[in-house]
Protein backbone atom coordinates (compact mmCIF):
# COMPACT_ATOMS: atom_id res chain seq x y z
CA UNK A 1 0.00 0.00 0.00
CA UNK A 2 1.15 3.58 -0.36
CA UNK A 3 3.33 5.23 2.58
CA UNK A 4 0.11 7.64 2.25
CA UNK A 5 -2.24 5.61 2.74
CA UNK A 6 -1.11 3.98 5.48
CA UNK A 7 -0.12 7.21 7.58
CA UNK A 8 -3.73 8.47 6.86
CA UNK A 9 -5.36 4.92 7.73
CA UNK A 10 -3.28 5.19 11.43
CA UNK A 11 -4.03 8.46 12.10
CA UNK A 12 -8.10 7.32 11.62
CA UNK A 13 -7.14 4.38 13.79
CA UNK A 14 -5.62 6.70 16.57
CA UNK A 15 -7.80 9.13 16.51
CA UNK A 16 -10.97 6.35 17.02
CA UNK A 17 -8.66 4.92 20.24
CA UNK A 18 -8.63 8.68 21.80
CA UNK A 19 -12.59 9.63 20.82
CA UNK A 20 -13.34 6.02 22.49
CA UNK A 21 -10.49 6.17 25.51
CA UNK A 22 -12.83 9.08 26.32
CA UNK A 23 -9.45 10.96 28.31
CA UNK A 24 -8.77 13.67 25.67
CA UNK A 25 -10.44 15.34 23.37
CA UNK A 26 -13.43 14.44 24.57
CA UNK A 27 -15.23 16.77 21.62
CA UNK A 28 -14.91 13.95 19.31
CA UNK A 29 -17.64 12.84 17.23
CA UNK A 30 -17.33 9.61 15.05
CA UNK A 31 -17.06 10.76 11.80
CA UNK A 32 -13.38 11.49 10.51
CA UNK A 33 -11.19 11.61 7.37
CA UNK A 34 -7.38 11.77 6.88
CA UNK A 35 -5.18 12.89 4.09
CA UNK A 36 -1.22 12.58 3.87
CA UNK A 37 1.48 13.99 1.89
CA UNK A 38 4.78 13.16 1.99
CA UNK A 39 7.61 14.68 -0.08
CA UNK A 40 10.13 12.65 -2.01
CA UNK A 41 13.77 13.37 -3.05
CA UNK A 42 15.25 13.15 -6.57
CA UNK A 43 15.64 9.33 -5.69
CA UNK A 44 12.09 8.69 -5.44
CA UNK A 45 12.37 7.98 -1.86
CA UNK A 46 10.33 9.48 0.91
CA UNK A 47 12.11 11.72 2.46
CA UNK A 48 8.90 13.58 4.88
CA UNK A 49 5.37 14.18 5.56
CA UNK A 50 4.81 17.44 4.10
CA UNK A 51 0.65 18.30 4.72
CA UNK A 52 -1.41 16.00 7.33
CA UNK A 53 -5.27 16.80 7.05
CA UNK A 54 -7.65 15.69 9.34
CA UNK A 55 -11.34 16.53 9.57
CA UNK A 56 -13.44 15.33 12.26
CA UNK A 57 -16.99 15.69 13.82
CA UNK A 58 -16.85 17.20 17.32
CA UNK A 59 -19.06 19.08 19.46
CA UNK A 60 -20.09 22.66 18.48
CA UNK A 61 -18.64 24.38 21.42
CA UNK A 62 -14.81 23.59 20.98
CA UNK A 63 -12.98 26.02 18.45
CA UNK A 64 -10.90 25.59 15.38
CA UNK A 65 -7.58 26.83 17.13
CA UNK A 66 -8.31 24.45 20.25
CA UNK A 67 -8.94 21.21 17.58
CA UNK A 68 -5.83 21.88 15.60
CA UNK A 69 -3.52 22.21 19.09
CA UNK A 70 -4.69 19.32 20.08
CA UNK A 71 -3.96 17.30 16.87
CA UNK A 72 -0.53 18.55 16.67
CA UNK A 73 0.07 17.89 20.05
CA UNK A 74 -1.62 14.85 21.42
CA UNK A 75 -2.85 13.07 17.70
CA UNK A 76 0.21 13.32 15.82
CA UNK A 77 2.68 12.03 18.74
CA UNK A 78 0.21 9.43 19.23
CA UNK A 79 0.37 8.46 15.57
CA UNK A 80 4.04 8.40 15.74
CA UNK A 81 4.48 6.60 19.04
CA UNK A 82 1.96 3.70 17.43
CA UNK A 83 4.86 3.31 14.26
CA UNK A 84 7.67 3.62 16.84
CA UNK A 85 6.33 0.18 18.60
CA UNK A 86 5.33 -1.35 15.54
CA UNK A 87 8.82 -0.61 13.94
CA UNK A 88 7.85 0.76 11.06
CA UNK A 89 10.06 2.93 8.97
CA UNK A 90 7.10 5.13 8.20
CA UNK A 91 7.88 6.99 12.12
CA UNK A 92 10.84 8.49 10.77
CA UNK A 93 9.08 10.44 8.20
CA UNK A 94 6.71 12.73 10.29
CA UNK A 95 8.82 15.27 11.93
CA UNK A 96 8.73 18.78 13.29
CA UNK A 97 8.21 20.76 10.09
CA UNK A 98 4.80 19.42 8.53
CA UNK A 99 1.63 21.90 7.22
CA UNK A 100 -1.47 20.57 9.17
CA UNK A 101 -4.90 21.55 8.19
CA UNK A 102 -7.55 20.69 10.44
CA UNK A 103 -11.30 20.93 9.58
CA UNK A 104 -10.37 22.93 6.52
CA UNK A 105 -13.54 23.10 5.10
CA UNK A 106 -15.09 24.38 8.01
CA UNK A 107 -17.12 23.31 10.76
CA UNK A 108 -17.73 19.37 10.30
Amino acid sequence: MPATLILSHVILKELAVIRREGEVMRYLRPDSKSQVTIEYGDDRRPQRVHTIVVSTQHDPEVDAPQIKEDVRTILIPRVKARLERANDPLAELIGEEYILHVNPTGKF
